[in-house]
């Protein structure tokens, strides 16, 4: 390990991986300090949810490799917490969001240890971080799609995560809820949390975010929000869709 991956949340070295025999990813490279908000944007197929995962072990790269904070994946799993799309989750399970947040002790439980008050009432406090506690025996099916998030990111707190990777998590969310979400990622920063998101929102990036990483297939760029989202780069990012700034100045993409 050198200074630059130990200094680091995520470090990303010429990894590829496929599904079978079809190419996910080839030759990415790419780099996150720690305490930054980062977001991976591209094209529907173009990667981005399977670097997630390859980040947190859910898919095994073919070539190349993955650091968190220096270390593997396996090894830094209890530093690290996924929060994937919302589609993936069963929404019906019957549990209640401070059952789904107290989940996140867990990982520093053995399998037959069974949760402590220290365990409920760290919980508890995690939830009133987000806003969430007056919800907390709620089941977590009946919460809005912003009020899911909030309980989903309060269990990364009390797994004490220090790197949060999610995938798509505004998606069907409202613009309240948006902006509330944002302004709890900057929260997180500012209590020296990485946050990792792919989204298709590019609205959100150049005001919130600190590094853009442009994904299909490989790496078509990565930067700073406002040197990455031009309309050349978004029109080669995302092949035969082409961007449109509104006058409002917000992006809009297009058939």
């Amino acid at each position: 390990m050198n200074q630059a991956e130990a200094d680091a949340a995520v470090t990303v070295t010429n990894l590829s991986a496929a599904y079978e025999h079809t190419e996910a990813l080839s030759g990415i490279d790419w780099q996150v300090p720690r305490g930054h908000l980062a977001a991976i944007i591209g094209p529907n197929g173009g990667g981005k949810s399977t670097l997630l995962k390859s980040m947190v072990g859910m898919v095994v790269p073919q070539a190349g490799g993955i650091r968190l904070f220096g270390d593997t994946p396996k090894r830094a799993r209890r530093r690290v917490a996924y929060l994937p799309q919302s589609e993936d989750v069963d929404w019906m399970f019957p549990i209640s969001s401070l059952e789904v947040v107290m989940q996140g002790r867990t990982a520093h439980h053995r399998l037959w240890q069974r949760h402590s008050r220290s365990d409920r009432k760290h919980a508890l406090e995690q939830l009133r971080r987000v806003g969430m506690e007056a919800y907390a025996h709620r089941p977590v099916g009946d919460l809005s799609g912003g009020q899911r998030q909030r309980v989903f990111i309060a269990r990364a707190l009390t797994q004490n995560a220090e790197l949060l990777l999610m995938d798509e998590p505004g998606t069907g969310l409202d613009a309240s809820a948006q902006h509330e979400l944002l302004d709890l990622f900057e929260q997180l920063k500012s209590t020296g949390h990485t946050v990792v998101i792919t989204t298709h929102d590019l609205n959100c990036l150049a005001e919130h975010f600190d590094l853009v990483l442009g994904l299909d297939k490989h790496v078509v760029v990565s930067g700073p929000p406002r040197a990455v989202l031009s309309g050349d780069v978004l029109t080669r990012l995302f092949s035969k869709h082409f961007p449109v700034i509104t006058p409002e100045g917000e992006v809009t993409l297009h058939d």
